[in-house]
C-alpha cells in the first residue's frame, strides 16, 4: 500500500507527471498517459466526487522504473484502491478493517483493449460498488457507523490515558507529601482494568466496517 503524501510531494510529483506528457506527442499517448493526463487535469478527481466517491488520494510515479498512478477513495461504508501501470490495471473493493490477505484476495487485474477509457471505466467500477451486498448507501446509517466507530476509539484512548494520569498523580503525591503508599491490589486493578478496557473496545472500532 502507498502511504499518505505531503502537499510538497504531490506538487513535484505533478510537475513530473506534466513534463513528462508535454514530452510527449498527445497522438503517441499510451493508455497510461491519457490516465495520467486525465489525472493532472483534475478531470480524475472530478469524475469520482461526482459519483459519489470522498477522501480521494492520488498517488503518481514517473520514473524510469515505469509509471503508475493509484487512487484511493471512500464510497460510503466501503473503500476502494484503483491502479494503473502501463502493462495494465487493478483494482480493489473492501470493507476498511480488513486484513492485509484479504484484501489481497480481493484483487482484480485486468489489461486495457484497444478502446479502453479511464471515464467508462470509473463508471462501471461506481456500478460494481452499488451491486456490492455489503455496501451500506443510506447516509444515515453510514453515519451512526462512523460516530459509533469514533466513540469507540475515544474510550479506548481514555482508557490507556487513565493508568498514566493515576500513576503521574500518585507519583506527585508522594513527591509533595513524602508519604508512604503501600501499593496493594487496588493498585493493579486501577493499571490493568482500564488496560482491558481499551483493548476491548480498540478490538471493537477496528472491527466496524
Amino acid at each position: 500500500m502507498t502511504l499518505g503524501w505531503s502537499f510538497i510531494e504531490r506538487t513535484i510529483m505533478n510537475k513530473k507527471v506534466l513534463d513528462y506528457l508535454n514530452g510527449k506527442e498527445e497522438t503517441n499517448y499510451t493508455h497510461l498517459d491519457k490516465i495520467l493526463s486525465f489525472y493532472v487535469r483534475k478531470e480524475f478527481k472530478n469524475l469520482l466526487s461526482k459519483n459519489g466517491a470522498t477522501k480521494i488520494e492520488f498517488f503518481s510515479t514517473v520514473n524510469k522504473r515505469g509509471n503508475a498512478v493509484q487512487v484511493c477513495f471512500n464510497y460510503y461504508n466501503m473503500s476502494a484502491i484503483l491502479e494503473f501501470k502501463e502493462e495494465g490495471y487493478e483494482y480493489c473493493k473492501y470493507k476498511p478493517g480488513c486484513s492485509a490477505e484479504e484484501m489481497e484476495n480481493k484483487i482484480i487485474r485486468g489489461q486495457y483493449k484497444d478502446d479502453f477509457s479511464v471515464e467508462s471505466f470509473v463508471e462501471e467500477f461506481i456500478k460494481l460498488l452499488d451491486d456490492d451486498s455489503e455496501l451500506v448507501k443510506s447516509e444515515t446509517v453510514y453515519v451512526k457507523i462512523r460516530k459509533k466507530k469514533k466513540m469507540y476509539s475515544t474510550i479506548a484512548f481514555l482508557s490507556l490515558v487513565i493508568p498514566f494520569l493515576a500513576i503521574s498523580a500518585l507519583a506527585l503525591y508522594v513527591f509533595m507529601t513524602d508519604a508512604v503508599i503501600q501499593v496493594g491490589s487496588w493498585f493493579f486493578g486501577v493499571i490493568i482494568t482500564p488496560l482491558i478496557i481499551c483493548f476491548i473496545f480498540d478490538t471493537k472500532s477496528k472491527r466496524m466496517r
